[in-house]
């Protein structure tokens, strides 16, 4: 969002809300702390610091331009980084109130609280099950005790898979994409994010752990620079074994 005018993003979600019929679900990062993200800010005049107080400030200001002019609800906003007069002149989404706000972060104490008392849902990567039961565990309670209720924050997962019965070859295949996309190793990059490899079953039993420990909505990266040929496997295998978990169990691909 930083990479945007707040208001032109406003414009942009509300309007990609009509088009996706009330569907659509946005995810949100404040900026992977790394110096190619620090250049991407730099390169359209964004500024870096501070970068996760502004995500929380401009997802405020969507909310109040898409509540605008409705109930006496105020058109401005006065915020530390951002103010803006007029926001009833927006388009309104085509769900009151906005779209779901989901927060991409890790399992850090300020992640987990700003994600209970400020966001819709919860969408890490986190590359340890156990660690992502417990922070999903106490998101809930951070939410409860915010008077939100223990189930207002959607707990997903945003996780990488490239599927073949080679495991090696699925390997070879994920390497060759986290090399291309990245610059780093599957080496490197498995310690910060979530990855599997091999047979639809192996990486469905994988999935389904961070089921078992509380996800219900899994975000599927496939890992391959030809994606197509995993198509048809992941979605007449590994997902209906992944859904078998559980009847509340929602699932994309990207």
């Amino acid at each position: 969002p930083a990479l945007r005018h707040p208001l032109i993003g406003a414009n942009m979600a509300a309007s990609l809300s009509h088009v996706a019929a009330g569907r659509l679900i946005l995810g949100l990062g404040s900026g992977f702390p790394m110096p190619e993200t620090e250049e991407e800010f730099a390169s359209v005049g964004a500024s870096f610091q501070g970068r996760v107080g502004r995500l929380d400030e401009i997802t405020a200001l969507w909310r109040t331009a898409w509540r605008s002019g409705e109930d006496g609800e105020p058109v401005e906003f006065q915020g530390r980084f951002w103010q803006a007069e007029h926001l009833d002149r927006l388009p309104s989404p085509a769900v009151a109130g906005g779209p779901p706000l989901w927060l991409a972060g890790s399992d850090t104490p300020k992640v987990l609280a700003r994600a209970a008392t400020r966001y819709d849902g919860w969408l890490p990567f986190l590359p340890d099950v156990e660690a992502y039961g417990s922070a999903r565990r106490r998101i809930a309670e951070l939410a409860e005790e915010a008077g939100r209720g223990a189930g207002a924050v959607t707990p997903a997962l945003y996780a990488t898979v490239t599927v073949n019965s080679d495991e090696s070859a699925a390997r070879a295949e994920l390497e060759h994409y986290i090399s291309h996309y990245y610059g780093r190793s599957l080496d490197q990059m498995r310690t910060i994010q979530a990855y599997a490899w091999g047979s639809a079953e192996k990486c469905a039993e994988w999935l389904g752990e961070y089921v078992r420990a509380g996800a219900r909505h899994l975000v599927v990266r496939i890992g391959s620079l030809d994606p197509e040929p995993q198509l048809k496997e992941i979605a007449e295998v590994l997902l209906p074994a992944v859904r078998a978990l559980g009847p509340t169990v929602g699932s994309t691909q990207s």
